[in-house]
């Protein structure tokens, strides 16, 4: 049951109809809706999000991130989508297809009778089974997680999916980053590889640096330390404040100069202990004082200060460093070390570097440059896959193949399994079993293998129509042709006209009278012979029973283009009443039958070789852009074998016989008199632009995470399955008073 209520009225949706079917089709509208995201061919999809800020991405989880899904039943499956991005990282779009695959499935399932009960119960095996298929389709286990080959191979996979262009330069930056940061005894952790944008220049002059970089500048004088000691506070470097406000009372000039004199030398004091114990870098989480400053570029110490305490803590682990509260002298032990402090330009932002040397288990950062911050900010998730699928290696070296491999061998297997269990849940397995495909199936269209290739095109003696047929009869061999350019349908005046019936008896007659003069017509038509009737208008529904019951093929075609081919290649004529026609008027197939290819319904006419028959060429390809091209192509070999037919004289090609003429007109032009012999030459020349232009104008094993697909399975599955199981969505009214405060308002690192 879904319940609705607004300002006036409260609305109840009960049963399969209206709250099982509904929540089906919300989850498959959304899901739908980044079909087209999926995948290294997907689309970009611009959302402006309700802060009215613009995102220009393939990347679903953003995608997710920023709509604004209402529908409980759809918001099942973000939030499914979102799990698999705390768990693996990547892969929300497998999960949102497999749902909504899962889903649609279900559906189906429920119209043909079964119940929710039986379909989640079969859904639940389904995984199950799945999850055990699965571990025994891994091609290969990592065994060393620092070989940079074996690493590299897995993390372009993850993205390619999001800058296919770029994949082999963010892979091989993402690999160097993960291995770097990797520590030999403890887990591996993502926020070691910092992410940082600077706009300008282009996304292949990124680069990985060892260390932390800070879009700022130093404070001081100081711009550049090699191999110092950082002391890292997270308090305001400034003098000491009391808590609450104080008054001092000064009577006269020296008092004041004595109350600044002790300020200056308390200042000083704290610089100087800093300087005795060796610091040459000051990182300050607050304020940073004028007096501290003068006395830290006095004692030839850098100072930096950070807004963030994120940074602060990243420092703290990047350098060794413990973060103070206060303004103290640290210990040795609270110190932390630096191999190069320097602060440089990079385009138009200042910049401060932390360099340090290469250790395990040591902070990157990423700098990313590109010409806009859409750009930079695709590159960023993009890195955020690679990072957080090197993160899934180290919990999970299993690989599985990628590009749909293992979902179809897993619906192959499903569907063979499907068939040992008893009862109807089989039926519900063997649909799971069949969701798998659309990874396949998206992932096949998003590329644009809509279609088979252009090299799968052939040629069909006869005709090939782009319909169904009419009737039951789907197929007959060497039968005879009608073709009535006229409806095929009960006889109607060419004015409107009135008939008068004063009772049921006379109804009943004259229903029954045309009846049998359709009848009449069709017995003989058969009696004639015929086995195919071409309609190039409507066809009755009267007319259609008794062909079926006559066991005779209908098929309409509304072009009369076509009806005029067809009595071509059959021999029949157009008949423009629906009449018995003559032997002479009657055409002969030697085969008809209704076929499907790809998802196109087909009638197709075959007829035997001879002399003058039309033939059909069935281009395949996987665009409509390429079987245009290919049809142009086509038509200048069919217009050259025309020429040929009138005239089957050959010159040489490939710009031979331009060449050619060019020289001998050279010649000719200088046995002519007069200025036209200039003429002549320039016209010579003009013949060798064809040879010109004809030469200007000559001139991976892809691996997926088991990880990844296992979770993925088990979420789509549980969410689905979650829906399902949904009778009841009430949605109460939001309550006035303040709102709460939203997640997204809070610190985020």
């Amino acid at each position: 049951m879904v319940v609705a209520q607004d300002e006036i009225s409260v609305k109840y949706f009960e049963g399969l109809e209206e709250s099982v079917y509904r929540n089906i089709e919300a989850c498959l509208a959304l899901s739908k809706s980044i079909r087209s995201t999926f995948g290294p061919s997907g689309q970009n999809k611009i959302v402006i999000n309700h802060v009215g800020r613009l995102f220009v991405t393939n990347d679903a989880a953003t995608i997710l991130k920023e709509l604004e899904v209402a529908h409980p039943a759809a918001k099942i499956l973000v939030m499914a989508s979102q799990q698999q991005e705390q768990e693996a990282g990547d892969g929300t779009n497998v999960v949102f297809q497999l749902s909504g695959a899962l889903l649609e499935q279900a559906r189906d399932l429920l119209k043909m009778g079964l119940s929710v009960a039986q379909v989640t119960s079969g859904f639940e095996m389904g995984c199950k089974k799945a999850l055990e298929i699965l571990d025994e389709l891994v091609v290969e286990n990592l065994s060393d997680i620092r070989c940079y080959k074996s690493v590299l191979r897995v993390i372009k996979t993850a993205v390619m999916s999001k800058q296919i262009d770029l994949a082999d330069f963010l892979s091989e930056l993402i690999t160097k980053a993960c291995i770097e940061t990797l520590p030999q005894k403890s887990y591996f952790n993502v926020d070691n590889i910092r992410v940082l944008k600077i706009l300008g220049a282009g996304v292949n002059q990124s680069k990985m640096i060892k260390g932390m970089v800070f879009r700022r500048e130093t404070e001081g004088e100081v711009k550049e330390v090699f191999n110092g000691k950082v002391a890292i506070f997270s308090c305001p470097v400034d003098a000491l404040q009391t808590e609450t406000k104080g008054t001092v009372l000064l009577t006269s000039a020296d008092e004041l100069t004595k109350f600044s004199k002790g300020e200056e030398d308390l200042m000083e004091k704290h610089m100087r202990s800093l300087s005795d114990a060796g610091v040459k870098v000051i990182v300050s989480g607050g304020k940073v004082g004028e007096l501290a400053l003068h006395y830290a570029n006095k004692l030839n110490m850098m100072v930096v200060k950070l807004s963030s305490k994120f940074d602060v803590r990243r420092l703290c682990q990047a350098t060794g460093a413990s973060a103070l509260p206060q303004l103290v002298t640290p210990t040795p032990e609270e110190l932390g070390t630096i191999s190069h402090v320097y602060s440089d330009e990079i385009a138009d932002a200042s910049v401060v570097i932390f360099e340090q040397d290469t250790h395990e288990g040591t902070v990157v950062t990423l700098l990313i440059r590109g010409s806009t911050e859409n750009i930079m900010d695709d590159v960023e998730r993009a890195i955020d896959d690679g990072v957080n699928t090197f993160k899934c290696l180290t919990r999970s070296p299993k690989l599985v193949a990628g590009a749909g491999a293992t979902e179809i061998e897993l619906a192959r297997r499903l569907v063979s399994y499907a068939g040992t269990v008893p009862g109807l849940e089989q039926y519900a397995i063997r649909e799971f079993a069949r969701a798998f495909e659309v990874v396949v199936k998206v992932l096949a269209e998003n590329s644009g293998q809509k279609g088979a290739g252009v090299n799968q095109s052939k040629m069909i003696k006869g005709m090939v129509f782009r319909r169904e047929t009419e009737g039951e009869v789907k197929e007959v061999f060497n039968g005879k042709v009608a073709i009535f350019s006229c409806p095929v349908d009960a006889l109607q005046t060419e004015t409107k006209g009135t008939v008068l019936l004063t009772s049921a008896d006379e109804l009943t007659k004259f229903s029954k009278g045309e009846e049998d003069l359709m009848e009449k017509h069709m017995r003989s038509l058969s009696d004639a012979g015929v086995k195919v009737i071409v309609s190039g208008g409507k066809v009755g529904e009267l007319a259609l029973h008794y062909a079926n019951k006559l066991n005779m093929m209908v098929v309409k075609l509304s072009s009369k283009f076509d009806v005029r081919r067809l009595c071509q290649a059959t021999g029949a004529s157009a008949l423009p009443q629906l009449v018995t026609p003559t032997p002479e008027e009657l055409g002969t197939i030697s085969h008809v039958y209704s076929d499907e290819i790809a998802d196109a319904s087909v009638v197709i006419f075959e007829q035997d070789t001879h002399e003058g028959t039309v033939v059909t060429l069935l281009i395949r390809g996987s665009t409509e852009n390429i079987m245009d091209d290919v049809e142009r192509a086509i038509d200048d070999g069919v217009n050259t074998f025309k020429c040929l037919t009138r005239s089957p004289k050959l010159v040489a090609g490939a710009g031979a016989t331009e060449i050619e003429l060019a020289r001998r007109l050279v010649s000719y032009a200088g046995t002519v008199p007069g200025l036209e012999q200039y003429a002549i030459r320039e016209f010579a020349r003009a013949f060798e632009v064809v040879v010109k232009v004809l030469a200007e104008n000559s001139g991976q094993k892809v691996l997926d995470l088991h990880l990844l697909k296992h979770w993925a399975i088990r979420l789509a599955t549980n969410a689905a399955n979650t829906i399902l199981r949904v009778d009841q969505i009430i949605m109460a009214r939001p309550a006035g008073g303040p709102k709460p405060r939203q997640p997204g308002a809070m610190d985020e690192d």
